[in-house]
């Protein structure tokens, strides 16, 4: 979709007058059905691989050998309405000929149903974990083997993701018409529609992915059944856990896309798809839990991602509406003297060498992301045969990290590159952060006898040298940017943003500095997490130093930056304090007794302090 953000033109060629006739009107013009069949196709496809989805559970997923396993009929329903309401959806848009819409819609669905493949495989290696109670609940630990439902639910969503590729097919040829783009206001031809619908309403769809995202990692369900385990998507199968990843990471690639898209109902058509989808996956589970009785009820995860796919569907709606409020046809203007510009050539070369600097930035950090994932699940410790491995809670931090790549997605749009590399630029120190501590702890489990470092560890390091050059490459960016801008006049200080960033960085590093929670281990000895109180510094507090260093050179760059920049590179800020926030209900998991230490009460004063700092800088005119 946000690749599909131009108009093409065609070469011109020394052709017939009537065939260069036919051509200009074609390419200028298309006719209605130009395009329709590959449409039809692609919703053609859309519905069967719904249909499949939809008929699984009257088809048998699994069968066992105690008997025929009951299911939640009110569950399956449920997930059949949502999964066929795309494609038709996407069929009455073609009857009121907007293909570019129909498309979108079973792209940001198609998006969704990646996830749901990877998820879907759990039922073919580990079914009664797989938590699937529209499919079937089942009544004890007796095992289960998949059947005809698991292979028409997995091929069903398979054949949503073809269609999503088909979708976006379509918009593409139709991004080639007249039209596409174009708005009332000359001004806002050609702009990308998070820039037509004011930074509040952008906002809040980028939080409202953040909320689906927080809660798919979140328990879908609250179990109170032996049978039964619910746990976090952290500590659940390899399946479970990088289908829920590969949702989350989809869906906020959807949410760039729509935001870099220049055509504002194809983002509202990208939107509401993966939102209704959402809402058929973490709705599935919720009536699922209030049907199943006592024993199991709803996850704080469902309950964070219904909300946010709610409030996505919403804002989905509300995106046509933004666009024609704020769409405005200016009052003519006085025709001013044309001002002097700088060499058209010049300015080509420095437009060229920032884009690639945007692109590398933004490749790297998708890189260094997914090799931090990657990681993080590999082990990163190699013991004897009979001995358990040491569980490394660190790595939990470090996934929380990973998506650092979700920052570097918007330098690969060259309209979201510029806003968006301020927040690459702090958010990479995330990875190294968090792979320190997981660092210092397979060190000191490698001094062991015959215990040695595994492949997992290796991959961290190597994210790390990422991110490094992640940061090296988002700080090249940024002076190419600022080589384009006249820096002749000092800009003033904007103290509101000084102020309120100050006290966040502040209270950041005193968060930074207290320990976020203390407990008492397995062993019955106290623990209480990093504090600089301890000396000398262990490796992980030294991560802490460099972090609170951060958030006062932070403070200091974004009062003197443009309003935009330093709000950026605020929420920046804001999202590394969000890590380092989340190790505390990521670690301390391993303790018997846990409480919250001083440090979280801190961190979360100055998240709401820097939240503030960037939404008035955000708004500054300056």
């Amino acid at each position: 979709m946000a690749a599909a953000q131009g108009r093409a033109r065609a070469t011109p060629t020394r052709i017939a007058p009537s065939a260069e006739g036919a051509v200009r009107r074609r390419l200028d013009d298309p006719a209605p059905g130009d395009g329709r069949t590959s449409a039809w196709l692609a919703v053609a496809v859309a519905f069967v691989g719904a249909g499949a989805v939809a008929l699984a559970p009257l088809l048998g997923a699994v069968r066992s050998d105690t008997g025929d396993l009951t299911r939640i009929a009110a569950a399956g329903l449920w997930s059949g309405v949502f999964v066929l309401a795309i494609p038709l959806a996407a069929a009455f848009a073609l009857v009121w000929r907007a293909r570019a819409l129909a498309g979108a819609l079973l792209a940001g669905a198609g998006a969704v149903a990646l996830g749901s493949v990877v998820s879907d495989t759990q039922l073919f290696a580990d079914a009664l974990d797989a938590n699937r109670f529209e499919l079937f609940l089942p009544a004890d630990a007796s095992v289960v083997e998949p059947a005809a439902g698991s292979v028409a639910v997995l091929a069903g969503h398979a054949l949503l993701v073809v269609a999503a590729v088909a979708g976006i097919v379509v918009v593409q040829r139709c991004s080639l018409a007249d039209g596409y783009g174009t708005a009332r206001d000359p001004d806002q031809v050609d702009r990308p529609t998070g820039g037509r619908i004011g930074f509040g309403l952008a906002a809040c769809v980028v939080l409202a992915g953040v909320a689906v995202a927080g809660g798919l990692v979140g328990p879908a369900f609250d179990s109170h059944d032996p049978v039964i385990l619910a746990s976090a998507v952290l500590s659940a199968d390899t399946a479970m856990a990088a289908g829920a990843a590969v949702t989350a990471a989809a869906l906020l690639v959807v949410i760039a896309a729509a935001l870099a898209s220049i055509e504002p109902t194809v983002a509202a058509g990208a939107l509401a798809g993966a939102a209704v989808a959402l809402l058929g996956v973490v709705g599935t589970r919720w009536v699922a839990a209030l049907s199943a009785g006592d024993r199991i009820g709803v996850g704080t995860g469902t309950v964070w991602a219904a909300a946010g796919a709610l409030a996505l569907a919403l804002l989905a709606a509300a995106i046509p509406v933004a666009v024609r409020l704020r769409d405005r046809v200016p009052a003519p203007a006085a025709e001013a003297a044309p001002l002097p510009s700088p060499s058209p050539a010049d300015g080509d070369v420095a437009h060229r060498r920032r884009g690639r600097l945007h692109a590398l930035a933004g490749a790297a950090g998708i890189v260094s992301g997914v090799l931090a994932a990657v990681g993080a699940l590999l082990p990163q410790l190699t013991v004897p045969a009979g001995v358990e491995a040491p569980a490394l809670v660190g790595t939990r931090v470090v996934l929380v990290a990973a998506t650092v790549v979700v920052a570097s997605i918007p330098l690969l749009l060259s309209e979201l590159a510029a806003p968006a590399r301020p927040v690459l630029a702090v958010v990479w120190l995330a990875i190294p952060l968090s792979v320190v501590p997981v660092t210092y702890s397979v060190l000191v489990a490698a001094d062991l006898p015959d215990v040695t470092i595994a492949a997992g560890a290796l991959v961290l390091w190597a994210s790390s040298v990422g991110a490094v050059a992640t940061g090296i490459l988002a700080w090249l960016a940024g002076s190419a940017e600022r080589d384009e801008l006249d820096t002749s006049e000092e800009r003033p200080v904007d103290r509101t943003v000084a102020w309120l960033a100050g006290a966040g960085a502040l209270a950041a590093a005193l968060g930074a500095a207290l320990p976020l929670h203390s407990g008492t281990t397995a062993a019955g000895s106290s623990f209480h997490a990093t504090s600089f109180a301890d000396l000398p510094w262990s490796p992980d507090a030294w991560g802490h130093v460099v972090a609170c260093v951060t958030y006062a050179v932070v403070a200091v760059v974004a009062a003197h930056a443009r309003g935009p920049r330093g709000g950026a590179l605020l929420f920046g800020a804001a999202t590394l304090l969000v890590v380092q926030i989340a190790a505390s209900p990521l670690t301390r998991t391993v303790l018997v007794e846990s409480s919250v230490g001083p440090g979280v009460v801190a961190s979360a004063v100055g998240l709401l302090l820097i939240v503030a700092a960037a939404t008035v800088a955000t708004r500054s005119s300056r």
